[in-house]
């Protein structure tokens, strides 16, 4: 198959104008993941817990167990997208 000059400059033509339609095309930033295990202990210590024992994150829900300032065993669950305290 001979391709053709015009033909040439057709698909040329076509290829530079879809490049220039993409030109502008932003892609959007990866949207955050919710809270970081770092804040999930930070929220934990706000609400009692003093000794972080475990962690773990099980897809929507941090899930926190130590112990307070006097001893007590507490378990907390909280809210990876937004911090929230569940229990």
């Amino acid at each position: 198959m001979k391709i053709t000059p015009a033909a040439a400059a057709l698909t040329i033509a076509t290829l530079i104008s879809i490049g220039q339609a993409g030109a502008g095309v932003t892609v959007p930033a990866a949207k955050a993941t919710g809270i970081t295990e770092t804040q999930a202990r930070e929220i934990a210590w706000r609400n009692g817990l003093l000794i972080v024992e475990e962690i773990a994150r099980m897809g929507y829900i941090w899930a926190l167990a130590g112990r307070d300032r006097e001893g007590h065993e507490l378990a907390f669950d909280i809210d990876a997208r937004d911090g929230a305290v569940l229990r």
